[in-house]
């Protein structure tokens, strides 16, 4: 740390454009320039009822949305199991043999419906049940070659 940080040092671009690394095992991730910020939306809505007997009911909506969540897309990954190199595209086209990976946005959503029974405690006995019916989808990156 004396020494302070090391120079940066920059890849070397071809006139062609490529960008050619003297070790084709080293693991290369872009990120596009127009990637835009990821930010979640959430929302909920719920009602609460006194019902006879000391019991308490609550219905609720919860919903959830991630827009522009960054996932890694593996560009180098071969279409089947077992082709090895020889199934990579980038290796047929440039020789890589190591992974590529391109962030993209994706989205998530989540929709729940959820119901609560409550009794006050009372008489030495208390009670809260509740239940959610929920569904998530999401888009999940292919992490065959490591995280």
């Amino acid at each position: 740390m004396a020494e302070g940080f090391p120079a940066f040092i920059l890849a070397p671009i071809s006139d062609d454009g490529i960008i050619r690394n003297p070790d084709p095992q080293t693991n290369f991730e872009t990120v596009p320039k127009d990637l835009k910020r990821a930010y979640v939306q959430s929302w909920n809505f719920a009602i609460q009822r006194s019902l006879p007997g000391d019991l308490a009911l609550e219905v609720a909506y919860v919903g959830n949305h991630g827009v522009n969540n960054e996932s890694r897309f593996e560009v180098n990954a071969a279409p089947a199991p077992g082709l090895g190199n020889a199934g990579r595209p980038l290796f047929q086209q440039f020789g890589r043999r190591a992974n590529t990976r391109v962030s993209i946005g994706t989205h998530t959503y989540y929709n729940s419906l959820q119901v609560k029974l409550d009794r006050r405690f009372r008489n030495g006995f208390g009670l809260t049940t509740a239940y959610t019916w929920s569904k998530a989808i999401n888009f999940t990156d292919d992490s065959r070659g490591g995280a």
